[in-house]
C-alpha cells in the first residue's frame, strides 16, 4: 500500500472492518433493534411534592435486561428547562458505578446487579430553587435520571419526574403515574425533544455507519449542504454517535460568533489526527478564515465534516450528502415524537394541518416543529381545563 497510505488508513480500516460485520447482521440504514429496558422509581413521599430542604430518597429497578451487557450505571437528580428555547440544566446529585470494571464480582452497597434486573437507591438533600414551574413558554421540571450504558456502545436514559415546591400553575396534570413518578403531560415538540441528536435517524437509503464510512472514502473531508431546518446537525449528531463507538475522539463544533474561530483552529492546531474526527455546524460563517482552516484541514490530514447552507467558492471538498426535508419525513417525526413523548394525554393533527404547517415554513423543521409546540400546548390546556 505503500504509495497510497495517508495517516488516516489505519482508522479506516477500523472503520471498514466494523461497518462490513454489521453489514453482514443488518440490512443497510436500519440499527439492530434491541429491546430497552424497564426501569421504575419510587420516592419517600407518595405525592412526589418536596419543598427545599427537604431529603430526596428514591429506590429504582431496571429490568428486561441482561445483567452481563451493562457496563455502567449513571444516577442523577437534576432541573432542566422545556420549551422552545434552548434546555438549562442543573445537577443537584450525580453518581456513576461502573459495573464492568468490578473484578470480584462485587458490587457498590447502592447498587445490586442480579440475574435479569438491577436495583439502586439514592438518597440527596433538595435546595430552595429553582421551584418546578409549569408555564407556557418555558418549563421548570424536577426529575431523578437513570442512565443504562450497554457494553455495545448504546445507552438508555429515563427520567422521573417530582415537584419541588408549590408555585401556582395553570393546572396541574390531572393524573400521576405514582408507580412510575412521571408526569403525564410534556409537550413532545419542546428543543429538548427535537434538537440534534434526540431526533431519530429516519433514512431509509442509507445509515450513518455507512455515511461515516463514506467519509472516509472521499477523502476523510466532506460537506453536508441543505436549506435551513433539513437535518445537517441531526446527521452530524448522528456521525458523532457512531464515531464514538468506534473509539474515535469526537470534536463537535459550530460556529456562532468570530469568536469560535479561535476554538476551531485551536482544535484544528492541537488534535490527533489518526484518532479524531471533527464536526463543525454553520462552516460557512468562516468567511475567507475558512479557507485557511480547509488549508490547515488538508495538510494535517484532519477527519472533517461541515455543514453548509450552500458551498461556499473557497471551500472545494466533495459534497457527501444533500439534504432536503419533505412532508413524508415530516409526518413521520411528528407520528414518532407523539408516540414516544406525549404521555397518556395527547393531541392528534390531521394530515391536512401537517401539510400546510410544513408548506407554510418552506420545509424548515426546526420552525414546523416551533409552530407544534405553539398548537399542542394550546390543545392540551383547553383539554385538561375541560376535566
Amino acid at each position: 500500500m505503500g504509495g497510497n497510505y495517508s495517516p488516516d488508513t489505519d482508522v479506516r480500516k477500523n472503520v471498514m472492518m466494523t461497518e462490513s460485520k454489521r453489514m453482514d447482521q443488518n440490512t443497510l440504514g436500519s440499527y439492530r433493534i434491541q429491546p430497552n429496558p424497564r426501569i421504575s422509581v419510587t420516592f419517600n413521599r407518595e405525592n412526589i411534592q418536596y419543598s427545599g430542604g427537604d431529603q430526596l430518597r428514591s429506590h429504582y429497578i431496571v429490568e428486561g435486561i441482561e445483567s452481563q451487557s451493562i457496563s455502567a450505571v449513571e444516577r442523577s437528580v437534576v432541573w432542566y428547562t422545556e420549551g422552545k428555547g434552548e434546555e438549562d440544566l442543573g445537577v443537584v446529585f450525580f453518581e456513576r458505578i461502573q459495573l464492568d470494571r468490578r473484578r470480584d464480582g462485587t458490587q457498590a452497597s447502592s447498587t445490586s446487579l442480579i440475574a435479569d434486573h438491577l436495583t439502586g437507591a439514592l438518597a440527596t438533600d433538595l435546595p430552595h430553587s429553582p421551584l418546578s414551574y409549569e408555564g407556557i413558554i418555558v418549563k421548570i421540571r424536577w426529575c431523578v435520571r437513570i442512565r443504562i450504558f450497554f457494553r455495545s456502545g448504546r445507552d438508555f436514559v429515563s427520567e422521573h419526574i417530582f415537584f419541588l415546591g408549590s408555585v401556582p400553575v395553570v393546572r396541574l396534570p390531572a393524573k400521576i403515574d405514582k408507580s412510575m413518578s412521571t408526569l403525564v403531560f410534556q409537550n413532545p415538540f419542546s428543543t429538548r425533544f427535537v434538537q440534534p441528536g434526540a431526533i431519530p435517524w429516519f433514512a431509509t437509503d442509507t445509515s450513518p455507519g455507512s455515511l461515516l464510512f463514506r467519509l472516509y472514502d472521499v477523502g476523510n473531508r466532506a460537506i453536508i449542504c441543505g436549506p435551513h431546518g433539513s437535518g445537517k446537525s441531526t446527521i452530524v449528531s448522528h456521525l458523532a454517535s457512531v464515531a464514538q463507538r468506534q473509539g474515535l475522539k469526537v470534536h463537535c463544533l459550530r460556529i456562532c460568533s468570530w469568536l469560535d474561530v479561535i476554538r476551531v483552529m485551536r482544535v484544528f492546531a492541537t488534535i490527533n489526527p489518526k484518532q479524531s474526527v471533527v464536526s463543525v455546524d454553520s462552516w460557512e460563517l468562516l468567511g475567507l478564515f475558512g479557507w485557511f482552516l480547509c488549508q490547515l484541514a488538508d495538510f494535517r490530514s484532519i477527519c472533517v465534516v461541515v455543514t453548509v447552507h450552500e458551498r461556499p467558492w473557497w471551500n472545494n471538498w466533495p459534497v457527501l450528502l444533500h439534504t432536503k426535508a419533505n412532508d413524508k419525513t415530516f409526518h413521520r417525526l411528528v407520528h414518532e415524537l407523539l408516540t414516544q413523548h406525549a404521555g397518556s394525554e395527547t393531541t392528534e393533527f390531521s394530515g391536512a394541518m401537517l401539510n400546510d404547517i410544513f408548506q407554510r415554513h418552506s420545509g424548515n423543521l426546526r420552525e414546523a416543529f416551533f409552530e407544534l409546540y405553539d398548537h399542542y400546548e394550546r390543545n392540551s390546556r383547553i383539554i385538561r381545563s375541560a376535566k
